[in-house]
Parts: C-alpha cells; sequence; structure tokens
C-alpha cells in the first residue's frame, strides 16, 4: 500500500493538470482561488472549470474587474465567463474559452459514505497570501495534501435549503477553495472551507443539486437529462447544449 506522501505525489502528478487558478484582476490588486475542470472542451462547447462560489463572490464587472482562468503550463490567461452561482451551497460554474487538448475533466465519485480513515488528497492553488488582495505573484502550479476522510457528510440546513459537506484532515489554506478532493482518483468535493489541520468540502450530493436547479433554472426540466443510476459510483460532467440552453448532464 501506498504511502500518504506516495499517494499524494501520485494523485498530484496524475491530475495537476485539470486544475486551475481562478484568477480576479481588480483596480487595487488580485484575487485567486482554485478550481478545476469538470468538462473538457470540444468542437462545439467551452471548457467548464467548477469552483467555490466565495472565490468569485467580490467579481465585479461594473467596476472594470476582469477573471480569467489560469492553467498549468499555460503561459498566458484563459477568457471565461461564470455560467451559474449557488450562494448558499457556495458552488460557481465558469465557462473557459481557448483551453487546448491536454487538459482533461476530473470525473465524480457518487460515494457517499465513505469510511473513516479514507485516503484523500486536496490539489489546489496553496496561496501563503491569502485570498486578499495582493500585488504579489500568483501561483502558476498547484500544489497538494494529503489526509483522510475524518467523518460522515454534514448537512446544513437554514429553511428550505440545505448543502452536505464531506470532512477530511487535509491542510488547506486561502487560496484552497473551490480545488478538488480526490479518492481514488475520482473528485468526491469540492474543498470550501479549511485550515491547517482540516476541510470542509461540498459533496457530490450538494454538486448534483446544483447541477439541477442550474437546468431547471435554463428550462431543462425533462428527459432525465442526467442519467443517473443508483448503482453507478463514478460520473463526468457533461455539458450539452439543447436549443440554446446548456446545462450538464452526469453519465456513468
Amino acid at each position: 500500500m501506498a504511502s500518504h506522501a506516495e499517494l499524494t505525489q501520485t494523485t498530484l502528478r496524475n491530475h495537476h493538470k485539470s486544475v486551475a487558478s481562478v484568477v480576479i484582476h481588480q483596480k487595487n490588486g488580485t484575487l485567486a482561488g482554485s478550481g478545476f475542470i469538470a468538462r473538457e472542451a470540444t468542437e462545439h462547447s467551452r471548457a467548464l472549470v467548477m469552483t467555490a462560489d466565495h472565490v468569485v463572490e467580490f467579481f465585479e464587472p461594473a467596476k472594470n474587474d476582469k477573471l480569467c482562468i489560469r492553467l498549468p503550463g499555460l503561459d498566458r490567461e484563459l477568457e471565461c465567463e461564470i455560467r451559474h452561482r449557488d450562494n448558499f451551497k457556495d458552488l460557481a460554474a465558469i465557462a473557459v474559452s481557448g483551453v487546448p487538448d491536454g487538459y482533461p475533466a476530473l470525473r465524480f465519485s457518487r460515494e457517499r459514505d465513505l469510511p473513516i480513515g479514507t485516503a484523500a488528497v486536496l490539489v489546489a492553488y496553496y496561496n501563503p497570501d491569502k485570498l486578499a488582495k495582493t500585488k504579489g505573484p500568483i501561483l502558476v502550479k498547484p500544489g497538494a495534501c494529503g489526509g483522510t476522510i475524518v467523518g460522515p457528510p454534514v448537512r446544513i440546513t437554514k429553511n428550505i435549503e440545505w448543502t452536505e459537506r464531506i470532512r477530511h484532515e487535509c491542510a488547506t489554506m486561502s487560496g484552497c477553495s473551490g480545488g478538488p478532493v480526490i479518492v481514488n482518483g475520482h473528485v468526491v468535493g469540492v474543498n470550501q472551507y479549511g485550515d491547517n489541520t482540516s476541510g470542509l468540502a461540498a459533496s457530490f450530493v450538494t454538486v448534483e443539486a446544483v447541477v439541477k436547479n442550474w437546468a431547471q433554472k435554463d428550462g431543462v426540466s425533462s428527459c432525465n437529462p442526467y442519467g443517473i443510476t443508483n448503482y453507478c459510483s463514478s460520473f463526468c460532467l457533461v455539458l450539452i447544449s439543447v436549443a440554446r440552453t446548456t446545462f450538464f448532464r452526469i453519465i456513468a
């Protein structure tokens, strides 16, 4: 069995090209967080990056802010557009133009009951300058920290709203929000909160709910566009165009 250090190194090596830096250029500085490719670019559609909603919370186009995506190995910033936001569940989807071949989408695991002690790795842009305005350099490659799942999912409710998060002990710091928590090569959570000892990440159940809300908002509510079956343990997010409406589809 691989050690935590070996697993962390292998996970970073295998998946670093799928992890993006979400950058907001403002008049007085720059904000930066993490995200990951949830849908690859195709001939007819842009790539899609998933991140935490609070990563893009302070993006204000009216103040001439510029939102862009950086990927490892690219010497340019990529134009992008926020396609959907969910403030309570703290998730956002960003369509990205110009992603070249060789930047694959990560696959989601739908497994909910991960045993306590399951090895996990958070891949993200560990930024010691925090998610705060800085005139310093922006990280060009993600890092990774290994840990374990430390408890069952936690469900938080407020009126009719809810969100479900998994608890992990991968060390985090500012800049890690939006990064994928990976188990056995698949995403089990989207990192949202944490410190140098532990973190909370949106579970697949939360991601699925946000995607469905997005589809309903865009008027897509028929023909079961998600194709989910109870026994499937892994999925990929595929962006589909129906007339002028764009939404996710989750397929085995």
